[in-house]
């Protein structure tokens, strides 16, 4: 099985997921997603980190979301380049950003309404301050 076949297989049984705290937030369905298409532990360095909202708050003020993805070697790309793989990062209320997994054209995303769920990443990439990042190279651009 591919890397992508992988992530697919992944992100399937992802959605519809109840949203939790260091399990199923945003920042943990961003990292799980890296981890699966390329055999990494990213999400292992900050599993356990937070259980509650205003621990995951705490954490991401001293460190955001964009820092831990450079950490990881992560480069920035234009929005109309976001492939499989790479993760879209946009500000939200008073987090310093969000973290969204794209799979091609849907991008996975969680928040504590709708749980793991779909996107059109379209929708992230034409917002102004969005960034997209790519850690793990995608083998197959698929849009």
């Amino acid at each position: 099985m591919t890397p992508e076949q992988n992530v697919i297989i992944w992100a399937r049984g992802m959605l519809g997921r109840e949203f939790v705290w260091g399990e199923t937030d945003c920042a943990m369905i961003a990292l799980g997603g890296l981890d699966c298409l390329n055999g990494s532990d990213y999400a292992g360095v900050y599993r356990g980190k937070w259980t509650t909202e205003a621990e995951a708050l705490a954490h991401f003020q001293t460190e955001t979301p964009s820092g831990v993805l450079k950490s990881f070697g992560g480069e920035k790309f234009p929005g109309t380049f976001a492939v499989l793989g790479d993760v879209i990062t946009v500000p939200a209320g008073k987090w310093p950003e969000q973290m969204h997994f794209v799979l091609g054209s849907k991008s996975l995303c969680s928040d504590q309404t709708l749980g793991v769920h779909l996107l059109p990443t379209r929708t992230l990439t034409d917002l102004d301050e969005a960034v997209v990042w790519r850690v793990a190279k995608c083998l197959k651009p698929y849009h």
